[in-house]
């Protein structure tokens, strides 16, 4: 048995938003990442396919050999595994969700606030959906325990580390794309949620 850790905010910077369709993953995903509930599971039967072997394998060697750009490969291993796992396996799974909430359409929600995060507010959010703005925005915070600002926050700043991390743009650049106007402003909210500056995040990482 091999047991794969993943950080809950690297769904939110890398994986979730290559998951819009509506299927197995993006669902589960969806709940158990915002809902506080336990022993949530899904169970893919692949029984001996090589192709979902050799990818796991490839993730444990990558994982532990930790050479360069070791990340970002291991970022591909696993939107290829899951890929496979739903092209070979959808059919082929058992699946629990324990949530009484079945019917909002939360990775609908999520997806729209990943491809809008720029300039997306909650009124705006609130029309698209059909829902009132405290209806909407009680919806958000009950559903995944938090604020409709601070997830946009968290997306805008998730989206600034990744800039930071892997290209050479300039911070003033950096915080005009995530959406923030004055950056003066974004180096504030950065430093009070990382405890340093963006370009001290950009030299230690």
């Amino acid at each position: 048995m091999i047991n794969i850790m993943i950080k809950s905010n690297a769904f939110h910077s890398t994986f979730f938003e290559l998951f819009a369709n509506n299927n197995a993953l993006s669902h589960f995903f969806a709940y158990t990442l915002y809902k506080k509930t336990e022993n949530n599971y899904l169970l893919f039967h692949t029984r001996s396919d090589k192709v979902i072997c050799n990818l796991i394998e490839d993730i444990y060697i990558e994982f532990y050999g930790h050479q360069k750009y070791s990340d970002p490969l291991l970022d591909s291993y696993l939107l290829t595994f899951w890929a496979i796992l739903l092209r070979r396996h959808e059919k082929h799974l058992e699946s629990f969700l324990n949530t009484t909430h079945k019917n909002l359409a939360l990775p609908d929600i999520l997806n729209y606030f990943q491809i809008h995060f720029m300039d997306v507010t909650l009124s705006s959010a609130a029309e698209y959906f059909g829902f009132s703005v405290p209806h909407f925005s009680k919806l958000v915070k009950e559903h995944t325990g938090q604020t409709f600002t601070k997830l946009i926050r968290d997306i805008r700043l998730e989206k600034a580390c990744r800039a930071l991390k892997t290209t050479n743009l300039s911070i003033s650049s950096i915080c005009e794309i995530i959406g923030y106007t004055n950056p003066e402003h974004f180096n504030r909210i950065f430093k009070e949620t990382f405890h340093m500056t963006p370009g001290e995040y950009r030299k230690n990482k």
